[in-house]
């Protein structure tokens, strides 16, 4: 059984944008960098799906309201509810 590679995110990076570039095909770029076809594919995904954070702006202040603030309060309203459900079964159970 052979044992599993791990690659570095610089290389994993290098390759993705190689396979972006399109200069060489993603059979080539397997062969070249020995590396299975389908993970290069996954790398350039990984590359084009998630880089979306690295251009929004940073100064950009959260518009009041946001879902992250909506999700809190949720959270914590959902918190609330448990910790008198469960003050309520350790008095009545206890």
């Amino acid at each position: 059984m052979s044992k599993r590679r791990s690659h570095s995110a610089k290389f994993k990076k290098r390759v993705a944008l190689e396979a972006i570039r399109e200069q060489l095909t993603v059979a080539e770029l397997a062969r070249k960098h020995q590396v299975h076809p389908s993970q290069i594919k996954a790398w350039k995904q990984v590359l084009t799906q998630d880089s979306d954070p690295l251009f929004e702006h940073k100064n950009s202040k959260p518009k009041s309201g946001s879902i992250a603030d909506k999700d809190r309060d949720e959270l914590l309203r959902i918190i609330g509810k448990l910790q008198v459900e469960n003050e309520y079964l350790k008095k009545t159970l206890g």
